[in-house]
């Protein structure tokens, strides 16, 4: 049993597993079978360290309308309609609604973007020609990328089909594009786990069948280790060139936005849990809507329910102010 010091644990052999929060993690393994059992522990062995999630205050109509609401991060910001949905419906630091008349939450969370790295055979350099038969250059992921794109070379305009294939040849993804004649840049989108003999497979492009030197390797995420020809494999390089890939975007916290609708004005009301130094407040207003925070000590906040820590010791006074759009307390 995998124990993966959050709390959650696993009983498969070889686990993927997904910590939700940043922080420190130690993770413990214990097998037993019929003669005993053993286990193993490393100590802070795991280190999640996601970007900071978006400052996104609440706002507020009344009776109906739209809502223009705002997140700020240190990436890009992305929309969602839930807390778990895996497509995002926005981009953008601000989002104006459609015209509400109930209250509606959204999520959004920060997005940090991993740097771009070139792969592959750089250019069709060498000998060659247009071969018009399905091929496949085979490559190993060693952790999850996304293949951004790559370039082909073509004598003829029209549409060319690009697979990926698993090891046994499944079809993972395809793109269908129109291509000129001559020099194409083609984004994929690809994202690809990691595992091994994977396959980009084509026709109807440049190969070349010499000048090829295997394996093209990105170290600790690619190697592309040979092509499918049935003879020679290492003598051939099919289709795709100058491979542009990256890592996944780091994402953050996912958080909620709430776009209050009301019909009569706030009364303003909150609740405190002092964990010196820091205070968690929790906005109990009756007809929410936009917050605007005073701890007292010169700092401010307009989240809906915030976090505050306290740098000195002292007695503070807390203000809540809430506009609602029908009124304001």
């Amino acid at each position: 049993m995998w124990e993966f010091g959050d709390g959650t644990s696993s009983t498969n052999r070889n686990p993927v597993h997904t910590y939700t929060k940043n922080g420190t993690y130690t993770v413990k393994l214990t097998s037993t079978n019929s003669y005993g059992s053993s286990s193993i522990t490393k100590q802070s062995y795991i280190t999640i360290n996601k970007p900071f999630a978006p400052y996104a205050p609440n706002k507020s109509v009344c009776n109906s309308g739209t809502v223009t609401l705002n997140a700020s991060a240190g990436g890009t910001v992305k929309w969602y309609h839930s807390a778990t949905s895996n497509t995002a419906f926005h981009t953008g630091a601000t989002y104006t609604t459609p015209n509400l008349t109930q209250t509606t939450s959204y999520w959004v969370e920060n997005n940090m973007s991993k740097p771009m790295i070139s792969a592959g055979k750089p250019t069709k350099s060498g000998p060659g020609s247009i071969l018009n038969y399905k091929q496949s250059l085979i490559f190993d992921v060693y952790k999850t990328i996304v293949l951004d794109s790559v370039t082909v070379y073509t004598t003829t305009a029209g549409t060319r089909t690009i697979t990926l294939k698993s090891s046994n040849g499944s079809i993972l993804d395809t793109k269908t594009v129109n291509v000129i004649n001559g020099t194409n840049r083609i984004y994929l989108g690809f994202t690809i786990p990691q595992g091994n003999d994977y396959k980009l497979e084509g026709k109807n492009m440049f190969r070349n069948n010499a000048g090829v030197n295997y394996p093209y390797t990105v170290n600790g995420l690619l190697s592309i280790k040979r092509s499918s020809a049935s003879t020679n494999p290492l003598q051939y390089y099919y289709y795709f060139y100058d491979w542009k890939i990256r890592q996944p975007e780091c994402k953050s916290e996912r958080v909620e936005v709430i776009a209050y609708v009301n019909s009569a004005a706030p009364v303003a009301n909150f609740s405190i849990t002092n964990n010196d130094p820091y205070v968690e407040l929790k906005d109990l207003t009756t007809n929410a809507g936009a917050n605007s925070w005073d701890f007292g000590d010169g700092k401010t906040s307009q989240l809906g329910s915030p976090m505050h820590t306290y740098l000195q010791n002292g007695t503070y006074t807390i203000t809540l102010n809430v506009n609602n759009g029908c009124g304001t307390d």
